[in-house]
């Protein structure tokens, strides 16, 4: 199952919350966010079902392409008439995992984005996780 995570004006949206997966499924998160002035972030999910002591991490870097598209219009109206997927085009893109959990059960766990540069929190969330037994 793939868990999409999109951080954008402040907010995070998780899709989906709850996710519910079962045990031995694999499972990763997409991290994305489309407009950012961070050049790089560092992307961590840390929980407790998959057996791991320490975070998950991702590392993305600032390609301006979502900031771009949401100021030509022109060029976003083309690239929709060639049939691109503007979803994927943001500023930061990147994937987590995949893991697999060993343990049923209901977990929150943490979605965490800070600037690798500097090292100053962008943000924080508490999604959940269900994983149910075979």
């Amino acid at each position: 199952m793939n868990i999409t995570v999109t951080f954008q004006d402040g907010k995070w949206l998780v899709q989906p919350d709850p996710a519910i997966v079962t045990v031995g499924e694999k499972v990763a998160w997409l991290v994305r966010w489309p407009r950012s002035t961070t050049n790089v972030v560092r992307w961590a999910i840390y929980f407790t079902p998959f057996r791991y002591r320490h975070a998950l991490v991702a590392t993305t870097r600032n390609s301006h392409l979502g900031t771009i598209l949401a100021r030509n219009h022109s060029l976003e109206q083309g690239l929709k008439k060639e049939g691109a997927n503007l979803d994927d085009m943001t500023d930061h893109y990147g994937i987590i995992g995949p893991v697999t959990p060993t343990d049923p059960g209901e977990y929150k766990y943490g979605i965490n984005a800070a600037d690798a540069e500097t090292e100053k929190e962008i943000g924080d969330d508490d999604p959940k996780l269900i994983v149910r037994a075979h």
